[in-house]
C-alpha cells in the first residue's frame, strides 16, 4: 500500500490526511478456531453424547427403576397401580 501525507489548503483552509500502510496478516489455525461455530468444534459431539446419556439414565430411572424398586421394597397391594 502506499504511504504518506497528502495536504491540499483552499482559501486560508488546510486539510491534511495521513495514510499509513497496513502489513498482510497472516490466518493462523488460532485465528480460524476462533471463527468455527460451537457445533463444529471438535469437542462438542462428545459433550452431547454425554449430556444426551444423562438425560436417557435419568428418565429410565425415575420412570422403570423408581416405581419398580418402590413395589419390590413396599410391596404392592391389589389397589396399587404404579
Amino acid at each position: 500500500m502506499w504511504s504518506g501525507t497528502s495536504s491540499s489548503c483552499i482559501e486560508n483552509s488546510c486539510l491534511s490526511i495521513e495514510t499509513a500502510s497496513l502489513t498482510e496478516v497472516s490466518t493462523t489455525d488460532e485465528t480460524l478456531q476462533k471463527h468455527i461455530k460451537i457445533w463444529e468444534k471438535p469437542w462438542f459431539m462428545n459433550v452431547m453424547k454425554l449430556i444426551f446419556t444423562a438425560l436417557v439414565l435419568q428418565i429410565y430411572f425415575l420412570a422403570i427403576a423408581r416405581p419398580a424398586l418402590r413395589v419390590i421394597i413396599y410391596g404392592s397391594s391389589e389397589g396399587d397401580a404404579l
